[in-house]
């Protein structure tokens, strides 16, 4: 692996793929123009 430790290569694999998803859902909501925010908002607006 890459240190040799594989609860640290875990680790840094693990962090390697939540900053990839969490890159992928941001940018992903920028180019739709929408985030989850406006999309709550908007839905418990509409059901009142």
């Amino acid at each position: 692996m890459l240190t040799g430790y594989w609860s640290i290569d875990a680790f840094l694999i693990a962090n390697l793929i939540l900053c990839l998803g969490v890159s992928v859902v941001f940018g992903y909501q920028q180019y739709t123009g929408g985030g989850a925010l406006d999309d709550t908002s908007s839905k418990h607006s509409s059901k009142e």
